[in-house]
């Protein structure tokens, strides 16, 4: 294809992108098609999204990124882009299914400079660090970490999932109200990794239809 043809053709799929958002903003979507919408995007994340951007989208809700990104997603007209506290427990929900929970810790164990040996306990002990320390958790070679609410929620499911947690009786509503507020970093680290944890054990026990 000859160069100007290419950007001929960028420029008709510019156009068709302006349009949709055109119509969208001119013309919203029903509350029904809007949950119907946001419904099927959830099932993708459990069972037909690549594992790549399921780990994307959890490294974003553990770096409590996800509410502002929804925000922005909304604001140009993607209606059907779900609550953080919806994306992010599909997103470790679909992770603790494939097996792969405990590879977020890894990734940031070296992205903030420590060492990688023994990952796969860091969930726990961020709990007791959130729960009785003092919010930071030792990462190896001399370092340690700030524990934020939404790595605590995080955190919270892995140590419940691996370590075969039993389920408890929990008001749905308010965990969701208080998930949303540790993804978005606004809550008390230590009820986010307890929050966590509630959803985890409620995924492993009762599956996903549980926990969205």
């Amino acid at each position: 294809m000859s160069h100007s043809r290419i950007k001929f053709a960028m420029l008709l799929a510019l156009v068709a992108s302006v349009l949709a958002r055109l119509a969208m903003a001119a013309d919203p979507p029903g509350p029904a098609e809007v949950a119907a919408q946001r419904r099927e995007s959830l099932d993708g994340m459990l069972t037909r999204d690549a594992a790549y951007t399921i780990a994307d989208i959890r490294w974003v809700c553990a770096m409590g990124r996800e509410p502002v990104s929804v925000a922005e997603d909304r604001q140009e007209g993607a209606y059907f882009t779900p609550d953080a506290a919806d994306s992010c427990v599909a997103a470790l929900v679909r992770t603790a299914h494939d097996g792969h929970l405990p590879e977020l810790y890894s990734k940031l164990v070296v992205k903030l400079g420590g060492n990688a040996d023994g990952y796969e306990q860091l969930p726990r002990a961020i709990g007791a660090a959130v729960l009785g320390g003092n919010g930071r958790v030792a990462i190896g070679n001399g370092k340690a970490a700030v524990v934020t609410p939404a790595l605590a929620f995080d955190a919270g499911f892995a140590a419940a999932y691996a370590g075969n947690a039993a389920n408890k009786v929990a008001d749905v509503h308010q965990l969701r109200t208080l998930a949303e507020s540790c993804l978005g970093q606004q809550q008390d680290a230590g009820a986010c990794f307890s929050a966590g944890y509630a959803y985890g054990a409620r995924a492993l026990h009762m599956g996903a239809a549980a926990v969205l």
